[in-house]
């Protein structure tokens, strides 16, 4: 994986395979749990508001 100082791109993200797979896969509708409920984020809405999170023994 490619160091964090060379995360500079729109995406924040470094392509370690197919480019146009992230693009596609952002064409898909998102989901995930908070607090135990099911959050869903219209693929229109995905790219919109993110959060940085930091997972302790992970980063």
């Amino acid at each position: 994986l490619p160091a964090m100082q060379h995360n500079n791109n729109p995406f924040g993200y470094k392509f370690s395979w197919s480019p146009r797979g992230v693009v596609m896969a952002g064409r898909n509708n998102g989901q995930y749990l908070e607090n135990g409920e099911v959050v869903f984020i219209p693929n229109r809405d995905l790219f919109k508001q993110y959060e940085i999170i930091d997972i302790e023994g992970v980063g």
